[in-house]
C-alpha cells in the first residue's frame, strides 16, 4: 500500500513541478507564487505518505484514527450525502468546466484526484461503524464515476463554435445532412451529391436533418447522444437475464458502455449487435427477422462486418448448446445452430437487401444497384492497394502504446475474471464451450490486427471493435449461465482475481478522464501556454472569441461572393459553414471533399487525380477553402505516411496551381485563389 502510495504521491509531484517550471525566473525558473504553490504542494503529499505510513504500522494509532472518523462521519449527518454528492462530481467539473482542467494534464495528478475522491466518498457512505464502505460498494462508486467521465467525454464537444473541431469533423457533419438535409444548399437541386460515409452511419448521424431550423449545436448534441445511448442498448440486451436484479442489471449496462466505449465501437455496429443478442434465445421465426435486419446493418455500413452478426449469434447459441457437451446438444439448440449456419450460407442474399438498402439511402453516390456494386468494389480496390504498417501493433507516435498493449490493458482484467470463474464457477464451462468462444474471438482479432495496420488506422482501438464486442458477449455469456451469484462469489476470490476485477471497471474510466478540459479559455491562451509547455496558443485548441470567429467567418463570405464572380467556390473543408448557414449563397460544389481527397492519396489512385490536377491547372475553382496546408513530410511521427501521402498528392499540387490568399490561423482556415499566368506543374505531379 505504502509503494503504491509513493508512485501516486511521487508521479503527481513531479507532474506539479513540471507546470510550475517555466512560469518566470524568480526562484530558478518558476514564479514566487508557482514556487510557493509547488512546494505547498510537495508538503501535502509528504503529510498524506507519512500519515498513511504511521497508521498503516501502528494498530492502536489505526484503530484510534478510525474512531475519531468515524465519529466525524455521524456528527454530518444527512449532510454526508450533499458532501459525497459533492465529492463524487468533483474530479468531471472541476476538469471539464475549469482552467485547471487545462492546467492540469498530468496523468498521477488526474489519477489522484479521482482515487482521492472515490476514498472519501467510500468513507463518506460507510456503514455505520465501519471506516470505509465495503468492497461491493467501492467497485460501483468506481463504475459510476468511470461512466460519468465517459458521459462527460463524449458531451465535451457540444458547442455552437461553427468551424471544424477536428481534421473531419466539419466535412463529417456536412456528410450526414446530405440525406435528408440536401435542401439546405444553393444549386443541390436534381444533382448527385457523393457523400464519402456509410449509409448506416449517414442515416443515423442525419436523422435531425429532417429538423428545419437545425443548429450545429444541437446536431453535435445528437452525435454526443448516439456516442452514449446505443452502448447502453446493447447493455440492456445483452444482460438481460439480470432484470430481476435491478441494481445488478444497471451496474452491468454501465460497465457495457464504458468497456465497448474503449474502442470507441461503431454505431450501427452496436445496433446490430443488439440485435444479433436479442436473436439468441428468441422464438426461431424472431430469430430468422433479427439476424436479417442485425446483418443489413452492419454491411450497409461497412462491408468487414458482414460476418460478425452471425459469428456472435453463432457463439451465443454453441455456448448454450455445448452445456452437456458435443455429443448431448439440447433440440433447440441444435436448430438454432442450425440457423446460425443458415445464416452464413445465406450472408450472399442478405448482401443483396444491404446493397439494394445502401442504393436507396446513398443516392449521392448511386443511383441503382449496379452502381452500388460498382463502389463496393472500388472499395476492396482502393482497400487493397493501401500499405500495412505493422509497427503500429507495438509503441508508436501515432498511437503511444501500439495496438496489442492497448488492446490486452482494455480485455485482459475482464478475461482474466471469466477465465478464472470459468475454472471455479458453480457450473464449470466445459472444453467444447470454450472452444465456441474462443474460435470467433481469435478470428475477429486476427481480423481486427490486420485492418488496424492498414494505412489510415491504428490511431486507437476502433478497428477492434468486432474483438471488443466478442469479449463484452462472452461476459454476457458467464452472467446468463452462472446466474448473478458469481459477482457476489468473487468477494472470496484470490486477491489477483478482485484487483482484475477493479481493474476491469477503472481502467476504460482513465481514458475518458484524462482527455476531460474546457476549451473556452481562449482569452488566457498566453498563460496556459506557458503552464502547459504548449508549442505555442494555438496548440492549446481553445475556441477564438466571438469577435475573432465573426471577422473570420465575414472574410470567408467576402472573398466568396467575390469568388463565385469569376467561377466555382470549392469548400475542400469547412463544408459545415455552408450546412448551417454560416456562409450564404454560395453553391455547392460536392466534389473533392478533403476526406475523398485523402483516402485516395492513401491508395495513390493517379487515375481519380488526373480529374483533380486537370480541374486545378483549368482554374476551374476561383476560391478554395481549406485547412492551412503545409509542405511537410515527416517519419513515423504521428500519422506520418498519412501526412507525407496528404503532401505528395494534394498539398504541392495544389500550391503549384493556387497560392494563399489568406490564413485564418485562428479558425484553422485558409483561402487559396489561382495563380496568375500559366504554371507549368509537371515536375510537382506524381
Amino acid at each position: 500500500m505504502i509503494f503504491v502510495l509513493l508512485v501516486l504521491l511521487g508521479g503527481a509531484c513531479a507532474e506539479f513541478f513540471d507546470i510550475a517550471w517555466g512560469t518566470g525566473n524568480a526562484i530558478g525558473e518558476m514564479s514566487v507564487a508557482w514556487a510557493i504553490l509547488s512546494f505547498a504542494f510537495f508538503l501535502l503529499c509528504l503529510f498524506f505518505l507519512l500519515a498513511a505510513n504511521r497508521v498503516l504500522w501502528r494498530d492502536d494509532l489505526a484503530a484510534h484514527t478510525a474512531k475519531r472518523l468515524v465519529a466525524f462521519r455521524r456528527r454530518l449527518g444527512w449532510g454526508r450525502w450533499f458532501l459525497a454528492a459533492v465529492v463524487f462530481l468533483f474530479p468531471a467539473v472541476f476538469l471539464q468546466f475549469t482552467i485547471f482542467g487545462i492546467i492540469l494534464q498530468g496523468f498521477f495528478l488526474r489519477l489522484d484526484l479521482w482515487v482521492f475522491a472515490l476514498v472519501f466518498v467510500s468513507f463518506l457512505l460507510a456503514d455505520e461503524d465501519a471506516l470505509f464502505s465495503n468492497w461491493e460498494r467501492f467497485l460501483v462508486l468506481a463504475l459510476l464515476s468511470s461512466a460519468l467521465f465517459a458521459v462527460f467525454a463524449s458531451l465535451k464537444f457540444v458547442t455552437d463554435y461553427p468551424f471544424s473541431l477536428g481534421w473531419s469533423e466539419g466535412n463529417r457533419l456536412w456528410d450526414y445532412s446530405i440525406l435528408f438535409g440536401s435542401g439546405r444548399y444553393e444549386g443541390a437541386a436534381g444533382q448527385a451529391i457523393p457523400v464519402f460515409l456509410d449509409s448506416g452511419r449517414q442515416f443515423i448521424g442525419g436523422l435531425p436533418f429532417l429538423l428545419r431550423g437545425l443548429t450545429i449545436e444541437q446536431e453535435r448534441l445528437w452525435l454526443a447522444l448516439v456516442s452514449i445511448l446505443p452502448y447502453l442498448f446493447l447493455g440492456l440486451a445483452a444482460f438481460r437475464s439480470a432484470f430481476r436484479e435491478k441494481r445488478l442489471w444497471l451496474a452491468l449496462v454501465l460497465w457495457t458502455f464504458i468497456f465497448l466505449r474503449q474502442g470507441p465501437i461503431g454505431t450501427p455496429l452496436l445496433l446490430s449487435a443488439t440485435l444479433a443478442v436479442l436473436a439468441w434465445r428468441s422464438e426461431l421465426w424472431l430469430s430468422i427477422a433479427l439476424l436479417i435486419f442485425a446483418t443489413d446493418a452492419a454491411f450497409s455500413s461497412r462491408y468487414t462486418w458482414v460476418f460478425a452478426p452471425g459469428i456472435w449469434f453463432f457463439m451465443l447459441e454453441l455456448f448454450d448448446g455445448l452445456r452437456n457437451g458435443w455429443s448431448k446438444p439440447a433440440l433447440g439448440s441444435r436448430i438454432r445452430f442450425l440457423l446460425a449456419l443458415l445464416a452464413f450460407g445465406g450472408v450472399g442474399g442478405l448482401a443483396v437487401l444491404g446493397l439494394a438498402l445502401g442504393a436507396y439511402f446513398q443516392a449521392g453516390w448511386a443511383q441503382n444497384l449496379p452502381a452500388v456494386f460498382f463502389n463496393l468494389t472500388s472499395a476492396f480496390g482502393r482497400a487493397s492497394q493501401q500499405p500495412l504498417l505493422w509497427y503500429r501493433l507495438l509503441p508508436n507516435e501515432t498511437y503511444g502504446s501500439g495496438i496489442l498493449v492497448g488492446v490486452a490493458i482494455a480485455v485482459l482484467p475482464p478475461m482474466a475474471v471469466l477465465l478464472y470463474q470459468a475454472q471455479s464457477g458453480a457450473r464449470k464451462v466445459n472444453g467444447w464451450q470454450k472452444w465456441a468462444v474462443i474460435l470467433p474471438l481469435l478470428a475477429f482479432f486476427v481480423v481486427g490486427l490486420v485492418v488496424s495496420a492498414k494505412i489510415g488506422g491504428g490511431g486507437d482501438l476502433h478497428n477492434m471493435d468486432m474483438f471488443l464486442v466478442g469479449i463484452f458477449l462472452a461476459a454476457a455469456l458467464f452472467v446468463h449461465d452462472q446466474g448473478s451469484g458469481w459477482i457476489q462469489d468473487l468477494r472470496f476470490a484470490p486477491l489477483w482475481v478482485r484487483v482484475a476485477l477493479l481493474l476491469a471497471i477503472a481502467v476504460p474510466g482513465v481514458s475518458p478522464l484524462l482527455t476531460l478540459r474546457s476549451y473556452e479559455f481562449g482569452a488566457q491562451a498566453s498563460r496556459l501556454a506557458a503552464l502547459t509547455d504548449a508549442p505555442n496558443e494555438r496548440a492549446l485548441e481553445m475556441y477564438p472569441s466571438n469577435a475573432v470567429i465573426a471577422e473570420a467567418l465575414a472574410a470567408i463570405q467576402a472573398e466568396a461572393d467575390l469568388a463565385k464572380q469569376s467561377g466555382g467556390v470549392l469548400f475542400m473543408d469547412q463544408r459545415q459553414l455552408l450546412t448551417f448557414g454560416y456562409i450564404q449563397n454560395i453553391p455547392l460544389i460536392p466534389q473533392y471533399d478533403k476526406k475523398v481527397l485523402m483516402d485516395q492519396a492513401l491508395a495513390s489512385d493517379e487515375i481519380y487525380f488526373q480529374g483533380f490536377y486537370a480541374d486545378l491547372a483549368a482554374k476551374r475553382f476561383s476560391l478554395i477553402v481549406t485547412h492551412p496546408l503545409v509542405v511537410k513530410s515527416q517519419g513515423s511521427d504521428e500519422f506520418g505516411e498519412e501526412n507525407n501521402a496528404w503532401v505528395k498528392w494534394v498539398t504541392k499540387p495544389l500550391l503549384c496551381f493556387y497560392e494563399v490568399k489568406q490564413t485564418l490561423a485562428d479558425v484553422n482556415a485558409q483561402l487559396l485563389i489561382p495563380k496568375a499566368g500559366e504554371v507549368n506543374c509537371e515536375k510537382v505531379l506524381p
